[in-house]
């Protein structure tokens, strides 16, 4: 999916976040090709409050900084 939405920069929504895999896949897939972490912006939204959590757990150990919704 990072693969074909190719975030280089700007903002990356994903309503449905679930764990924030394609977060740090978005992260891995910028500075594969050259540019740096911070030069995307992470928005998602997550209702179930534990899953919730456990995406904000799976950024701050990738250190990705996050805005995240419920």
């Amino acid at each position: 999916m990072v693969e074909m939405i190719a975030p280089y920069k700007g903002r990356v929504y994903y309503p449905c976040c679930g764990f924030g895999g394609m977060f740090g896949q978005s992260e891995r897939f910028i500075e594969e090709h050259g540019g740096l972490k911070g030069d995307i912006s992470i928005y998602g939204q997550k209702t179930n409050l534990t899953t919730w959590g456990l995406c904000k757990t799976n950024l701050a150990i990738r250190g990705i900084e996050e805005i995240l919704g419920i």
